[in-house]
């Protein structure tokens, strides 16, 4: 079982790695300007980003992988990858796309206010700008951005908001974990747009007991914006930068509203084998216990309905 110190100490080390390898890409930077060379002429942006990712996978699961083996952890309730039926997945992805889609016009708009159009200057905005430039998008580039969810959402969501949960409110926990995953991006810019995100995704973790579905739209997510940041070049087009853009209220209004649709559809289906019995259970949703503490041996994660039909188990 993950506890809160757990948690802690999983967190405090895998962002202490994390810190190491930026620090470590940065050094590299430094070396080759001393040597009047730019880290883009000796390693290509789309090689540079996944050895981001790669540096980035390592720093947050070796310490989950080393303290699992010393508390002798049950890996699939310590991760939360429990099955689920694919309509949760699903949903949870298309909810995930629209609110994405409300957050970014939000973001356009604050960037397009004078006293913040210095952010487009930023590191961000050049990184940014020239993956926007960069000739084509590489598969292995979005393969790799995708590929990140799973060290991510196994990190926050799986291992660090469970331990939290052990000990705080969940509202608390789920706050919290989104407020560390935000700062885990560094930029304040990416921390602002994520933690909308962030914290639908603790909300669905907590009430599945599952990271699947938040793996599964985090993927998706990631793959969807690299394209999509790579759609300019792709055309032809891509002139000036991408956060320079003005806002599409209408877009926004759209996603917002898509995405209440989607989280009330989802409560409905997270609360129905509580309120359904045997209905819920045809249906195969989720009941989760409330409590933090149990005292029956399991994980306090409540328990998976099944739809015999579909072969889902528990």
């Amino acid at each position: 079982m993950v506890t809160e110190r757990d948690a802690w100490r999983v967190l405090l080390l895998s962002l202490g790695f994390f810190l190491g390898a930026q620090v470590a890409i940065a050094s590299l930077g430094v070396i080759l300007w001393a040597m009047e060379m730019d880290i883009r002429e000796f390693l290509r942006l789309d090689w540079l980003l996944v050895l981001n990712v790669l540096l980035t996978t390592v720093a947050l699961l070796t310490p989950i992988f080393v303290r699992g083996w010393q508390r002798r952890w049950m890996w699939r309730q310590a991760l939360r990858w429990r099955p689920l039926p694919w309509r949760v997945a699903l949903e949870v992805t298309f909810a995930t796309l629209a609110l994405n889609l409300a957050v970014s016009q939000g973001i356009l708009w604050l960037l397009n206010m004078p006293f913040l159009q210095r952010v487009q200057e930023g590191s961000y905005g050049e990184l940014l700008e020239a993956i926007a430039h960069h000739q084509g998008m590489p598969l292995v580039l979005v393969a790799a951005v995708m590929l990140q969810a799973v060290p991510e959402e196994v990190t926050f969501r799986g291992v660090v908001q469970q331990g939290l949960e052990r000990r705080y409110a969940p509202s608390v926990a789920i706050g919290l974990t989104s407020l560390f995953f935000a700062l885990f991006h560094l930029n304040p810019l990416q921390a602002l747009s994520v933690l909308p995100t962030s914290l639908f995704w603790g909300w669905v973790a907590f009430r599945t007991q599952s990271i699947i579905p938040t793996v599964i739209a985090h993927a998706f997510q990631n793959g969807l914006t690299a394209l999509v940041l790579s759609l300019p070049s792709l055309s032809g087009q891509g002139d000036g930068s991408p956060l320079a853009q003005p806002p599409n209220w209408l877009a926004a209004v759209v996603g917002f509203l898509l995405w209440l649709t989607l989280t009330w559809h989802l409560t409905r289906r997270f609360s129905a084998l509580k309120e359904g019995g045997e209905h819920g259970a045809r249906e195969g949703v989720i009941s989760t216990s409330h409590q933090t503490g149990v005292t029956d041996g399991s994980d306090g994660g409540g328990s998976l309905g099944v739809d015999e039909r579909s072969g889902l188990a528990s």
